[in-house]
């Protein structure tokens, strides 16, 4: 595995005990240990990338459809 790059740390700061969530996680899905410093940047990471899926597309505005009222949905289905 890459060694950790000091650049995400400073990014997010996540609690120690999240840390440790992700590692128990981790190993329960991959059955192998990792590192705490690798746990964070592989938590960080993954932050990273959930955080650009939920961007809007280009083109697609700024609102959610979790943001439209009901009755702007159905105006629009019809």
């Amino acid at each position: 595995m890459k060694k950790p790059d000091k650049n995400y740390s400073a990014a997010v700061p996540i609690a120690d005990e999240r840390i440790e969530e992700f590692r128990r996680i981790y190993k329960e899905a991959y059955g192998e240990e990792i590192s705490v410093g690798n746990a964070r940047i592989m938590a960080l990471r993954l932050i990273t990338l959930y955080r650009l899926l939920m961007q809007p597309l280009h083109g697609e505005g700024s609102s959610s459809p979790s943001q439209d009222s009901p009755a702007q949905s159905a105006d629009e289905a019809s």
